[in-house]
């Protein structure tokens, strides 16, 4: 399989004749194209005026923007630059799109009638979106560097199965720690590098609270469900969130008003609500989790909370995620705006930005999990880390979810 890069021409150009490479000389190109040259197989420049184009090839210079063109003649356009695709690839060839949203809505559709793996990761992104995503793959940037540490750190994980076990294996073969944080992967949703990597979709923690009494399993638990199937979304806002997605992704072939409506039930809401909450068990109890054992006490400002926060503030970027999720991701129906722009099954701390520092802490209890070094009840977050500006709660949750 070849990672195949499609570039979209840009606006500004050399006004000399020049090889295809050459002639485009935005930043927003320069960037594309070192990605393309860095971690693709083959690259193409997909051009308004020419097509597909080869970056060897030389080109006069030209403004003929395809916003120009009529509908009819953009669907044209689209079909040659398919056509001439096809020739390159090969079906099992993974194709990643990079430039303008215009050109996508045209050419993406038309790759998945040939059933063309295809990632978009700049697609509905904000100028400000793109630059920064833009310059921390072709620079790598810290923000990517730390990005990398953290999945590192996070894999470095050792667990009695020897392998990243899912919710049901969970249920009955490994022992959890009293206390934790949690990491939960989808087994379709990959890095964008790292293509054997799965990327993390949400990150959670329990007993937030003072004097709250959860563990993590029965934390997990509420998330998961029952053995027949059952579960309730009313203790789980993971839960909510994914039901809400599977109604929107069934374009109204599932419909569950009741859904989301209020902290309690009676016998006949939860009845009438019973298979889509089964639904939802399914969904999760194939998801995969990784933890970390921080055993402090119930605190809304515990290090479990530092962790959390931090990790989801990484992961999201307040500028927009670095690992694109899968075009078919489910979360990408839910009709939460912070699901979709985070690439996470989490509402909160979205937007925030991250400490650096919380990878260090991070090491810390990586270590305390792996039995490398003894834990204890003290913190070892940065004093009052809670102070910062950074944490803002952007969604309210109840205390329910909460804890």
């Amino acid at each position: 399989m070849s990672e195949v890069y499609l570039v979209t021409c840009t606006h500004r150009k050399k006004l000399e004749k020049s090889f295809a490479q050459d002639l485009y000389i935005s930043p927003t190109f320069i960037n594309s194209r070192k990605i393309a040259e860095k971690f693709g197989d083959k690259w193409f420049i997909v051009s308004a005026k020419y097509g597909l184009v080869h970056p060897d090839t030389e080109l006069e210079h030209y403004d003929v923007p395809l916003s120009s063109f009529t509908e009819s003649a953009k669907r044209k356009w689209a079909n040659n630059v398919l056509q001439s695709l096809m020739g390159f690839i090969d079906k099992n060839d993974h194709v990643i799109f990079l430039g303008d949203d215009q050109y996508a809505n045209y050419i993406i559709p038309l790759l998945h009638k040939k059933n063309i793996s295809v990632s978009v990761p700049l697609f509905e992104k904000t100028a400000d979106e793109r630059k920064h995503w833009l310059n921390a793959y072709s620079g790598e940037s810290v923000w990517l560097q730390d990005l990398n540490r953290f999945y590192g750190l996070l894999f470095s994980l050792n667990n009695d199965l020897g392998k990243i076990p899912s919710f049901e294996e969970c249920r009955s073969e490994l022992k959890l720690p009293q206390r934790g944080v949690y990491f939960i992967f989808e087994e379709s949703e990959k890095r964008f590098i790292s293509k054997l990597e799965l990327r993390v979709v949400r990150v959670g923690t329990h007993a937030v609270s003072k004097d709250a009494k959860s563990t993590l399993w029965q934390r997990l638990k509420t998330h998961l469900g029952s053995t027949d199937g059952s579960g309730s979304h009313r203790a789980s806002i993971f839960r909510l969130h994914v039901g809400m997605a599977l109604m929107a992704q069934s374009k109204g072939k599932i419909n569950v008003p009741t859904w989301g409506i209020g902290q309690t039930a009676n016998q006949e809401i939860r009845e009438a609500e019973r298979e889509l909450e089964q639904m939802v068990s399914e969904y999760i109890g194939k998801m995969k989790l990784l933890w970390l054992a921080i055993d402090d006490d119930p605190s809304a400002t515990s290090d479990r909370s530092y962790i959390e926060r931090n990790s989801i503030a990484l992961l999201a970027g307040n500028n927009g995620f670095l690992d694109p999720p899968s075009e078919m991701w489910l979360g990408k129906f839910s009709p939460n705006p912070f699901v979709k722009k985070s690439g996470l099954w989490n509402v909160n701390y979205v937007n925030d930005s991250y400490d650096p520092q919380f990878l260090d802490v991070f090491k810390q209890y990586v270590e305390i999990t792996n039995g490398l070094k003894k834990g204890n009840s003290e913190s070892i977050a940065p004093n009052r880390w809670y102070k910062q500006k950074t944490y803002v709660m952007h969604y309210s949750q109840t205390k329910l979810w909460d804890d």
